[in-house]
């Protein structure tokens, strides 16, 4: 596929090493999944954006009526100057790799993300990343709307629970494509 690029969302130590998202990861393989679709991704040359959530130590970006972000100011969590906004460890992430902070669920909001996809010439998006509710979801929806041809790597993204990411994959696959990385990484 030409014109496309992958979108890496938030794979980073806050998130990825919380009790509440570590367990389905892991169990999951969702890391060893989203570095063989970079891989591919790089083999093909793709455009590859590392996307984070993360706030300065003041949170004067945090939407401080979302009950989802306020929790992050009251329990000090996903400061940019701590590693807790890192990317994980096990991430196939190189330095040289463009990186785009949010400080919002969607990676579009307030980013220089379409700017990038446009100059790029980029049409086909394929997303991995958690969560797969909110991140994953959130973005696939507003490319959908900004007439990209969206694929969901659905064993690339993660949630808390079972649940959560089969009624998200459900509502997604209106949207977009769901696809395992196999399946992309089989495609020519």
């Amino acid at each position: 596929m030409e014109n496309t690029a992958l979108i890496v969302l938030d794979l980073i130590n806050g998130i990825t090493e919380s009790e509440h998202y570590k367990p389905y990861l892991i169990r999951h393989q969702v890391m060893i999944k989203a570095n063989q679709l970079i891989a591919y991704a790089r083999k093909k040359h793709y455009l590859i954006i590392f996307v984070k959530v993360g706030f300065s130590d003041q949170y004067v970006e945090l939407a401080h009526r979302s009950p989802l972000f306020i929790q992050n100011k009251i329990h000090g969590r996903l400061k940019l100057s701590e590693k807790s906004t890192d990317f994980a460890a096990d991430l196939d992430y190189h330095a040289e790799d463009i990186v785009m902070i949010k400080h919002r669920i969607n990676a579009f909001y307030g980013t220089a993300l379409e700017a990038i996809l446009q100059t790029n010439d980029i049409q086909n998006l394929i997303l991995c990343g958690v969560s797969t509710n909110l991140a994953v979801e959130g973005t696939a929806r507003d490319a959908h709307d900004r007439n990209y041809h969206v694929i969901v790597a659905e064993d690339a993204c993660g949630t808390t629970d079972e649940e959560n990411q089969e009624k998200s994959l459900s509502l997604l696959r209106l949207i977009a494509e769901v696809k395992k990385v196999r399946e992309i990484c089989q495609e020519e």
